[in-house]
């Protein structure tokens, strides 16, 4: 069953003295949910990120938290403190680190997760052709990983977390690395786990999120600044001008039709 999370004045700091990476952030994510995660650069959504998957409770002994976080029946006061997989998947922005580097083919390496599971034959057949044939990597079943190219690799990377079925999925900056191909299979990847999985990611832009997400997060300086479905988030973009990059923002008043634009986009508009 897809969790749902719920985080209670969560702060965090990396070391004792360093400025609060998080601060008294609180939020509710429903399950089933797909959430977007957006904001400028520093905000904080990589460690929100990191901490719901374990990786900070478990790799940075020097941090500082506070707070509790709940995935599903699972309370962690303050974080988790191990690695949460396979129930949490956790997609890196560099995608390359994420492989394991020891196996020879892609559906090696999309096995390999399986493996460290204990489930083989039919099932992880089963599971292996499935998650190739949804990230559309059937033809590169066979391709050494060091020769994809840097979209192959996070598609490959995204199916190595798959094929475990994670109820819970979060995704770093996912169409980072890719074209607008790619940037539409991520699309049909997310909405098909709707429902069946929540789904919560990182994006600094705004035009991915509006295509696939129904919940919207804005964080600024570690705090939540805005929560809400996706027509409260496009009622309040002008509020976002700041955040959020002008090019994209400009476009989505074109492409959205907003009666009120913040002055500073109107100039930009054409006439």
């Amino acid at each position: 069953m897809a969790p749902s999370v719920s985080i209670r004045s969560l702060h965090y700091q990396y070391f004792d003295g360093a400025p609060f990476a998080l601060k008294d952030l609180s939020v509710h994510i429903a399950s089933g949910s797909c959430t977007a995660l957006l904001g400028p650069s520093g905000a904080g959504k990589t460690t929100l990120l990191q901490i719901l998957s374990g990786i900070i409770g478990a790799q940075f002994t020097t941090g500082k938290a506070s707070g509790s976080v709940l995935i599903g029946d699972d309370e962690f006061r303050p974080i988790p403190q191990k690695v949460l997989f396979p129930s949490v998947g956790y997609l890196m922005q560099d995608a390359s680190v994420q492989l394991s580097g020891i196996k020879e083919t892609v559906e090696e390496e999309l096995a390999f997760a399986l493996d460290n599971m204990g489930i083989d034959g039919y099932e992880r057949r089963e599971r292996v052709s499935q998650a190739l044939s949804r990230l559309d990597l059937g033809r590169l079943a066979n391709r050494r990983p060091h020769q994809l190219s840097g979209g192959e690799l996070q598609r490959t990377a995204l199916a190595s977390i798959l094929v475990a079925r994670p109820s819970l999925l979060v995704l770093d900056e996912p169409v980072n690395a890719l074209d607008s191909l790619g940037q539409q299979r991520m699309v049909n990847v997310l909405r098909s786990l709707k429902s069946s999985t929540t789904v919560l990611f990182a994006d600094s832009g705004i035009e991915f999120a509006l295509a696939v997400a129904d919940t919207f997060l804005v964080m600024q300086g570690g705090s939540i600044l805005f929560s809400g479905t996706r027509n409260q988030f496009l009622n309040s973009l002008d509020s976002f001008y700041d955040l959020l990059p002008v090019n994209q923002w400009s476009e989505l008043v074109r492409k959205w039709g907003k009666t009120t634009v913040h002055p500073r986009v109107a100039g930009l508009l054409p006439l």
